[in-house]
């Protein structure tokens, strides 16, 4: 698959700059529908539907070399992702920093000042256009959240097709960056490109980029059963109590509480149907026995997803393999399924909870257990 985007011009960008909020999508416990019906992690490639890649191993293209401004330029050999994911012709002379990867490539320059890079995710099934926006803003959020001077400086997305460009400015290590973020959607699978560069480099390097952008072609069949949702970040909290990880392109928002010791955050799917949340409270003054700590988490499940009414059954409550007392239950109502780890320690106590609506079982339950497993407390290293 071929996709056309815009291409990186010279110019100054006009559109007028703006921060990058979070995102309001929400969690829509039932009043989404699926453009595709799941389970869409099982599809298989349509015979036929499109040219097949070339074996996963490095092949030797049949174009020219392609020179780009300055002293970059293009191999003459054809790189194909362990995965066959996607084909390209590397930057002559750059170093994949992911060169064990099966999901992405990742070029540095010589001198360190250049990334680009390419990867895949699979959602499960293909995003409408909205989930699709919603997944561009959780990624470009998550991503930035800790370099300073962030600015997005302009985007144009075409969700109806599955595209979008997204240009952005931030200072790291004190130095001026500027990148281009592209997003390409080919069946549940979605496509970034991205490159990265010296604000005062871009002008001269942006043709090169073009160049690279011109030679990729994505095959999204050959990864549409792909496990979902890979690419993570780390989340440290309540004062470096417990950690865990979430995945990049989930937006980040910060539930309304009553109550300046406790704290509560989720990360919401693109599509808004599955959700991590993370509560964790401290008062300084009542000490956790294991017999309060888990009426807490109980009361919590109840009040939140089951809005009180009794509707939440607990499916089993057991210790899972890392120590951590772990409730697997459902509701019956609303169709929801969640798995909910707590740990308190003197007046600290933590729930973390993962929970997807039963349709998308298929789609979530495989990488919502997986963030289950990365708990920690105290947090990894």
């Amino acid at each position: 698959m071929k996709i056309s985007f815009w291409k990186t011009g010279l110019f100054v960008i006009t559109a007028a700059a703006l921060l990058l909020s979070g995102c309001s999508f929400s969690i829509n416990l039932g009043d989404t529908t699926p453009t595709s019906q799941p389970p869409a992690v099982i599809i298989s490639p349509t015979a036929g539907q499109e040219t097949q890649p070339p074996e996963a191993t490095a092949t030797t293209a049949s174009i020219e070399p392609s020179t780009g401004t300055g002293t970059y330029k293009l191999s003459t050999t054809q790189f194909v992702l362990p995965s066959q994911a996607f084909a390209l012709y590397p930057p002559e002379g750059w170093e994949n920093q992911a060169k064990d990867s099966k999901e992405k490539v990742v070029y540095v320059s010589p001198d360190g000042s250049v990334i680009i890079s390419t990867r895949f995710t699979n959602t499960g099934y293909k995003l409408s256009p909205a989930a699709f926006e919603a997944y561009i803003n959780g990624n470009q959020e998550n991503i930035y959240s800790t370099e300073s001077n962030y600015l997005e400086l302009s985007r144009e997305l075409h969700s109806d097709q599955g595209t979008g460009m997204v240009y952005v400015t931030f200072n790291y290590n004190n130095v001026p960056q500027k990148a281009e973020h592209l997003y390409a959607q080919d069946g549940n699978v979605i496509f970034e490109t991205v490159f990265w560069t010296d604000l005062d480099k871009w002008d001269s390097d942006v043709d090169f980029f073009n160049k690279y952008l011109d030679g990729i072609t994505y095959y999204g069949s050959k990864v549409s059963s792909y496990e979902t949702y890979m690419f993570v970040q780390q989340y440290v909290g309540g004062d470096n109590f417990f950690s865990l990880e979430y995945y990049t392109p989930w937006s980040y928002q910060v539930n309304k509480t009553d109550s300046k010791d406790f704290t509560s955050i989720s990360y919401i799917a693109p599509d808004g149907n599955a959700m991590i949340n993370i509560d964790y409270q401290n008062d300084n003054k009542t000490y956790w026995t294991k017999g309060n700590a888990g009426q807490w988490a109980l009361s919590a499940l109840e009040s939140y997803y089951a809005k009180g009414s009794g509707d939440l059954k607990i499916d089993s409550d057991q210790i899972n393999d890392k120590g951590f007392e772990q409730l697997n239950w459902h509701t019956l109502q609303n169709g929801l399924v969640g798995i909910t780890v707590f740990f308190a320690k003197d007046t600290q106590i933590m729930k973390l909870t993962v929970v997807w609506l039963k349709d998308y079982t298929d789609t979530y339950q495989s990488s919502l257990e997986y963030i289950i497993s990365t708990f920690a407390s105290p947090p990894a290293q």
